[in-house]
C-alpha cells in the first residue's frame, strides 16, 4: 500500500507499508513459494505528529513470490481519516489494495490498485475513491536509474469531475548505499471541477505532488512541477 508515498517510491519486500508511529509485526518464509507479511497498529496521525486521541489505525500486508523476480501482494488498512482532517470531523476509513512487482537484471516495475471507503459520521454522503499506478525503472549503470510512473485517481466516483492523473519522469543517482539524489518532472492533469481540498486530505494521494489550497490555485491551473530531492537513509 504505497499511494501515499513519493512519486518514485516502491515499497521494498520487507520494508514498512506505512510511515507512522506505532508497532508492527513482520515475518517471512522460504520454500517453493516464498512470502511474507506485516501487520501493525499505528496512531493514524502521521509520522511527524504526536498522538492526540484514543483511536488507532490497523493495517496489514501479505505477499508471495510465485516466480523468480515476481512479487504479488495484498494490503489493507482500517481506522480514521488522515492527519490533515481535524479529529472531530474524521470519518472511518477502510482501504484495500492489490499489487505486483517484477525485477529482471537492470529492469524493475510495479503496479498497484487501491480502493477506499469513507464512512460518514456527520450525515454527509459516503465516498469510495479508487485509483492505480504503473511504475518502471531501468539502471543505465549501477548508480544511475531512469524512471517513469503513471498515476490515476478518482477521488469520488459518485460525483463527476473528480479525477486526476499525472505522469512522473525521473532520474535517480546513488552516491553510496542509502544516499540518493532524485530529480522528478511531474506532468499533472485534473478535471476542472476537482475538489483540491479533498484531494489534499486523502490518504491515497502521493506526497510531494505540490497540491495546495492556497488562494489562486485551482484544478484549472494545476500545472506541472519539477522536484529535486536528496534522500539519506540510516
Amino acid at each position: 500500500m504505497s499511494f501515499n508515498t513519493s512519486p518514485q517510491t516502491t515499497a521494498p519486500k520487507g520494508g514498512p507499508v506505512l510511515r507512522d508511529i506505532g508497532v508492527a509485526l513482520r515475518g517471512a518464509w522460504e520454500g517453493n513459494i516464498p512470502g511474507g507479511y506485516e501487520a501493525g497498529i499505528i496512531s493514524g496521525n502521521g509520522g511527524n505528529k504526536t498522538d492526540n486521541n484514543s483511536n488507532k489505525d490497523f493495517y496489514g500486508r501479505g505477499w508471495i513470490s510465485p516466480l523468480k523476480g515476481l512479487l504479488v501482494g495484498v494490503s489493507g488498512l482500517g481506522g480514521k481519516e488522515g492527519p490533515f482532517a481535524t479529529f472531530e470531523s474524521k470519518r472511518g476509513i477502510t482501504i484495500w489494495g492489490v499489487d505486483a512487482s517484477f525485477e529482471y537484471e537492470a529492469f524493475r516495475s510495479r503496479v498497484e490498485y487501491l480502493a477506499a471507503n469513507y464512512n460518514s459520521t456527520t450525515g454527509a454522503a459516503e465516498e469510495s475513491p479508487h485509483g492505480f499506478y504503473l511504475w518502471a525503472g531501468y539502471k543505465v549503470i549501477p548508480s544511475l536509474e531512469v524512471l517513469a510512473r503513471y498515476d490515476e485517481l478518482d477521488i469520488n466516483p459518485d460525483v463527476s469531475g473528480q479525477k486526476i492523473n499525472y505522469i512522473t519522469l525521473g532520474v535517480t543517482y546513488t552516491f553510496i548505499k542509502g544516499t540518493h539524489f532524485m530529480i522528478n518532472y511531474i506532468i499533472r492533469n485534473a478535471d476542472d471541477t476537482l475538489n483540491l481540498a479533498r484531494m489534499r486530505n486523502s490518504e491515497m494521494v502521493p506526497a510531494g505532488l505540490g497540491l495546495t489550497t492556497k488562494p489562486g490555485f485551482s484544478a484549472t491551473n494545476i500545472g506541472n512541477i519539477l522536484l529535486a530531492q536528496l534522500q539519506v537513509s540510516i
